[in-house]
């Protein structure tokens, strides 16, 4: 541990601290649980003209729009957080009490402090993080049929959903940044995710999570792991595109361009990459493994319409990969292109439920793409399959390193990146607080190291951002590993 670093925290007197709020999470936790399972009670990136109701083409939106990541609050002092969203199924079971934000029209609303979020978040509940700051326009048409325009009005995007699962309590809260909105005014049922919740405490088998602001006294509501007992699995991955058969290749057209004979041209360039030609539509796969897609921009564009371009995406995806649900939405923003408004967007891959960062300065994520109207005109994808994985215990007798110690063993690093980011030269001692407040997420994920050789196991990392800054740590070893 760094001498400045150690002074700051005051390690034994937060471990104390840690304890003492373990010890009164289990004691709460035991006593609320065992009543509950003794009685068992039954850019706004479009326009308010943007709500579709298409309940036929719901599902395949609702697919990618999912959180990243989903904090389980037992109790105040009990947390614990999960990234895969089957694992206990708590999204699906929440999307029909989600969905009152949208149909109710008794929506009361409030702005809360943080220390008032704070204090909901030691009440038996349940909090969604998207990636993205998420549009709620389309959140409400990716789970609900009818989408109200109130809550659009009031909260027209967010980042996180709290939904409160104890009675005479508020039921939502909608966040972004520092500021919070709190919704009184629908019911619904809470009793199946109160059961939930009560048998995952019961069984007891998950991480405990604390908020930086509670254990190390900063001004910052991200939650982090004190203490961890498990590995991620091992996972390898191969390069997908790479060594294709003429056969293969000329089915991925087919699915692409919906046309074959001599209209379309097939080009071997000198490098060995293959081109598919039709008209003015580019198909190529490169020898490392890339397979990109171009086509023209649409003689006429609608005024944008962020809904019904995500059908589009979703028809091209399900039309090249059939049906799949295991990426989602990591990147999305408005762009323009020769007087044409239209939206860009990067898909995660999740494998186990864990997301995977592309190692790549300019790609984080295996898919981009570019939408115009109901066009796509850009699609780029790095093509990697799973060819292995060990699920197995703890890997090799190694267990993941909590956060905790990530940013405690790296504190010149975060001082390096932050003096870069917010242009602040040697920050003193007591900036080390500014530094803390400054994360702004950290999650567990893979880095795939870009065009890796086959059957390379990938890096379980814990990624950390800061500021605009993305940090892959070693979840293991705790070194950097990558940095954009």
């Amino acid at each position: 541990m760094c001498a400045d670093w150690g002074e700051y925290m005051g390690k034994s007197k937060i471990a104390d601290t840690i304890e003492t709020i373990i010890l009164y999470g289990l004691l709460a936790l035991a006593i609320y649980f065992s009543g509950i399972l003794w009685f068992q009670p039954k850019h706004s990136l479009s326009k308010k003209g943007d709500v579709v109701s298409q309940t036929v083409n719901k599902d395949s939106i609702s697919a990618i729009v999912i959180p990243a990541k989903t904090m389980i609050n037992f109790s105040d002092g009990n947390h614990t957080i999960s990234y895969d969203n089957h694992r206990y199924g708590l999204w699906e079971e929440s999307k029909a009490g989600v969905g009152e934000l949208f149909t109710s029209n008794e929506l009361k609303f409030e702005e809360i402090d943080q220390e008032e979020y704070f204090q909901y978040l030691g009440m038996p509940s349940i909090v969604f993080s998207f990636s993205v700051e998420m549009n709620t326009t389309l959140l409400g048409n990716a789970i609900s049929d009818v989408v109200s325009s109130k809550v659009i009005e009031v909260v027209p995007s967010l980042k996180s959903i709290y939904l409160g699962l104890s009675e005479g309590e508020p039921k939502y809260i909608l966040a972004k940044d520092d500021k919070y909105t709190k919704i009184t005014g629908p019911k619904f049922d809470t009793s199946k995710l109160l059961e939930a919740i009560g048998l995952i405490a019961k069984e007891g088998n998950y991480p405990y999570y604390y908020s930086m602001k509670q254990t190390l006294g900063v001004n910052n509501t991200v939650f982090i792991p004190y203490e961890m007992d498990s590995s991620l699995p091992r996972l390898s991955m191969s390069r997908k595109y790479v060594n294709m058969d003429e056969s293969q290749q000329n089915n991925i057209e087919n699915r692409i361009f919906k046309q074959s004979g001599d209209r379309v041209r097939r080009i071997t360039e000198s490098g060995g990459s293959v081109l598919y030609v039709l008209d003015r539509r580019v198909l190529k796969f490169d020898q490392r493994g890339v397979m990109t897609y171009r086509e023209p921009m649409p003689s006429q564009i609608k005024e944008p319409n962020l809904y019904r371009s995500l059908l589009a995406v979703m028809d091209f995806m399900e039309s090249l990969h059939g049906d799949r649900d295991d990426y989602y939405i990591s990147k999305l923003q408005p762009i323009e292109k020769d007087g044409h408004k239209g939206y860009k967007l990067s898909l995660r891959t999740l494998v186990h439920g864990i997301p995977i960062i592309l190692a790549n300065r300019d790609n984080e994520s295996y898919i981009d793409l570019m939408v115009f109207g109901e066009r796509v005109t850009y699609y780029r994808e790095v093509g990697r399959e799973e060819t292995s994985t060990y699920t197995g215990g703890t890997l090799e007798g190694r267990v993941i390193l909590p956060s905790f110690k990530i940013l405690d063993n790296n504190i010149e690093v975060f001082k390096r990146v932050y003096e870069q980011e917010f242009h602040v030269l040697s920050p003193e001692e007591n900036h080390i607080n500014e530094i803390l407040s400054s994360i702004s997420d950290i999650n567990l994920a893979y880095l795939d190291a870009d065009f890796r050789d086959r059957d390379e196991a990938l890096n379980a990392v814990w990624a950390i951002t800061l500021g605009n800054r993305l940090l892959c740590f070693d979840a293991y070893e705790g070194s950097l590993l990558f940095e954009k």
